[in-house]
């Protein structure tokens, strides 16, 4: 299965492969998923991913036990920092109170299919 996270600011639409492990997502090269710089309400070290080897995954907010400046809301709810939640395809992320200037992450999955920017243009938000 090929997997992989979509995140969208305004018009901005990337996508970006996920592998098995633990992965930092933010705008830091520190970062192992880098998402631009300009995109503000995302930390430098913002959340972290856990994608296991049966392609589950599982987020929690900051990293190495440290909170977002900006938290991580899952489906309109804040997740912690202490604990691992469950992230399905279909689900999305949100930094950001303000849905205009906020940062939207979904996964993708895609049993068999390349994942390319056309199949990032004709997600739904």
């Amino acid at each position: 299965m090929n997997i992989a996270l979509l995140a969208k600011r305004g018009s901005q639409v990337l996508s970006l492969p996920l592998y098995p492990g633990e992965l930092v997502l933010g705008r830091s090269k520190e970062a192992d998923l880098i998402l631009p710089e300009d995109w503000t309400f995302l930390s430098a070290l913002h959340l972290t991913l856990k994608i296991n080897s049966d392609d589950t995954i599982l987020v929690r907010d900051g990293v190495a036990g440290k909170k977002s400046t900006n938290g991580t809301q899952l489906n309109r709810c804040y997740i912690r920092t202490d604990c691992w939640t469950d992230f399905n395809p279909g689900d999305e992320l949100q930094i950001g109170s303000q849905l205009r200037n906020a940062v939207q992450i979904t996964v993708l999955a895609k049993d068999n299919t390349t994942i390319n920017s056309s199949t990032c243009s004709q997600w739904q938000w």
